[in-house]
């Protein structure tokens, strides 16, 4: 009723609110016992009585032993010949654990933008036919961008030597499906000589297509060019320890 007494409820409405049965239900305050803010009974009221009726109104309700659950309502008013309100009727769906999962979710996918944004490792999303998709601020510097927008108006193929580098990259991606810890020489935007290693993996339709390319991209150069002055440097004492057996 508008003042907020149950006149009839089901057994379902029961156990979602706690109650032990329908008449201990009926005995409740709707808006001070059901709500876990009575103000927003007055905000349903108040659209109900403009309205004529609600569909899928988010309402924060709190069970009996004091649970907060949220519930969609869908109601309606009822109305005398002269337009005074008699009663509301409708149904709640409790949508708890849907919400609870809806937040999981936002949650996982911020931590995986913030991981995608921040992290020092290149991400992308290509396509076989080398268009970029997506990319992170760390794929862009790798590769010799200002922006993640200059590196999303190039293409793949330029990041290989010599076109048959990514065909051949894309037969084998084919028939591995995945690839990791995978070496690889690139190019950066000035053409210099980029060591890298990916971990990629690919989508594939129906007909065993590549459709999609999904990883990320390790600069390793810095690390092959202190290997090959470690090399050098090797080389130079073998000499010197044989240049100084034959003196």
């Amino acid at each position: 009723t508008p003042s907020g007494r149950a006149l009839t409820v089901n057994p379902a409405l029961v156990r979602m609110l706690g109650y032990g049965s329908e008449e201990e239900l009926l005995s409740v305050d709707i808006a001070n016992d059901l709500y876990v803010d009575p103000k927003m009974r007055n905000r349903l009221m108040e659209k109900l009585d403009r309205d004529g009726f609600v569909r899928n109104e988010e309402l924060t309700l709190q069970r009996k032993d004091g649970m907060a659950i949220t519930v969609f309502e869908n109601s309606r008013t009822v109305r005398d010949e002269s337009g005074k309100v008699l009663y509301y009727e409708g149904t709640l769906t409790d949508i708890t654990e849907q919400k609870k999962a809806e937040e999981a979710l936002r949650e996982s996918e911020e931590k995986y933008r913030q991981f995608f944004e921040q992290g020092l490792a290149g991400h992308f999303i290509t396509t076989p036919q080398g268009k970029i998709l997506a990319c992170n601020p760390a794929f862009a510097r790798i590769f010799g961008f200002n922006t993640v927008l200059d590196a999303l108006s190039t293409h793949a193929y330029d990041f290989y030597p010599k076109k048959e580098a990514r065909d051949a990259y894309l037969r084998l991606l084919k028939e591995k499906r995945k690839l990791e810890n995978f070496p690889l020489e690139m190019r950066r935007k000035d053409g210099s000589v980029l060591h890298t290693i990916e971990d990629v993996a690919a989508s594939f339709d129906e007909d065993g297509e590549i459709t999609r390319i999904t990883g990320y991209v390790l600069d390793i150069t810095e690390r092959k060019q202190l290997e090959e002055h470690l090399r050098q440097a090797q080389k130079m004492e073998s000499i010197g320890t044989l240049a100084g057996g034959i003196a």
